[in-house]
C-alpha cells in the first residue's frame, strides 16, 4: 500500500477526534465534556498569566503584527533551527556508506539518536518551566549540536566512535524548536492575534527554506561527506544562539505591552 494512503488512513481517525476532542480556547470552548466550572478555571488560569483572548483580526492588527519585531526576529530563529537540525537525517547515509552494518542495523543504530532526542527535549522544557526562562536552555541546546557538526567537519572517519557522538550530538538540539514556539507565546501573550499569525507565518517561512536551502547545502550526491554542509549546519546553530541572545535583549527593552496593543486596535 503506498505510504500516503497509509498515513491518510491513520490521519483521517486522529482529525476527526480532535474536532470533537480538542476544547479550543477557554473563553470559545463548546466541548461537552468539559464541566462549566473546568472552563472557567481555564479562563481564570489564562487572566492569571495574562493570555488575552481572541479578538477579531483587523488591519490595524494585522499592520501591527508586521511591523513588530517578534514576527521578523522570530522567524530568524526558527529558520536557523530547522535549517540546522536537518543535518542529522543523513545519519543513515553515513552508516550505509560504511558497509560496516547490515540494512536493519542501518535502520536501528538512529534509534539511539531519537531516543536520545527525546530525552533532552523533554528536559529542555523541564528545565525551561522550572527556571522560568526559555533563552538560555535553546543557547544550552545548541551547544551539543555544534561540537557535534565540528567533529564532523573534522571527519575523523577511522574514528567510529568519535563519528558516533557527532551524528547523536546533532539530535540533541531538536528539542529547542518547542521552546522557541513557546518563547513567542510568552512575548505575545497580551495577543492572542498576534500569537497565531506569529506562529503561523514563523513556521511557514521555515519551512519554505527548508524546501530548498539543503539542496545547495547538503548536496547528496556528494553524501555524506559534504563539502560545506556540517560547517553550515554548525553556523546555523551559532546564528540560533546569537539571535536568540538577540531577542532577549530586544524583548527587554522594547516589550509587547498590552496597553499598546490596545492603542494601536484602537486607533
Amino acid at each position: 500500500m503506498n505510504k500516503c494512503v497509509r498515513l491518510g488512513i491513520i490521519g483521517v481517525p486522529v482529525a476527526i477526534y480532535g474536532y470533537f476532542a480538542i476544547p479550543d480556547q477557554p473563553t470559545s470552548s463548546k466541548a461537552r465534556w468539559l464541566a462549566p466550572q473546568q472552563k472557567q478555571m481555564a479562563i481564570d488560569r489564562m487572566e492569571a498569566c495574562k493570555r488575552r483572548p481572541v479578538k477579531k483580526l483587523t488591519v490595524r492588527k494585522l499592520r501591527d503584527i508586521f511591523t513588530s519585531w517578534p514576527l521578523y526576529m522570530f522567524s530568524a530563529i526558527f529558520i536557523a533551527h530547522v535549517l540546522g537540525i536537518r543535518i542529522y537525517s543523513y545519519f543513515n547515509v553515513w552508516l550505509k556508506s560504511t558497509k560496516r552494518w547490515s540494512t536493519a542495523e542501518v535502520n536501528l543504530i538512529p534509534t539511539a539518536g531519537y531516543g536520545a532526542q527525546i530525552f533532552f527535549t523533554l528536559s529542555y522544557a523541564w528545565t525551561s518551566d522550572a527556571i522560568g526562562m526559555r533563552w538560555p536552555v535553546i543557547i544550552a541546546a545548541c551547544v551539543p549540536a555544534i561540537v557535534g557538526c565540528v567533529v564532523l567537519s573534522v571527519w575523523p572517519e577511522g574514528n567510529v566512535p568519535a563519528m558516533m557522538a557527532g551524528w547523536i550530538l546533532t539530535f540533541l538540539e531538536t528539542g529547542a524548536g518547542a521552546l522557541i514556539i513557546t518563547w513567542i507565546n510568552e512575548v505575545c501573550s497580551e495577543s492572542a492575534e498576534h500569537r497565531i499569525v506569529i506562529i503561523g507565518v514563523v513556521e511557514a517561512v521555515a519551512f519554505t527554506f527548508q524546501a530548498w536551502v539543503p539542496l545547495f547545502v547538503y548536496d547528496t550526491a556528494k553524501a555524506p561527506r559534504f563539502p560545506i554542509g556540517y560547517q553550515m549546519a554548525a553556523m546555523f546553530f551559532a546564528m540560533e544562539v546569537v539571535l536568540t541572545l538577540a531577542v532577549w535583549q530586544i524583548h527587554k527593552r522594547w516589550p509587547l505591552r498590552g496597553e499598546r496593543l490596545e492603542e494601536n486596535e484602537g486607533n
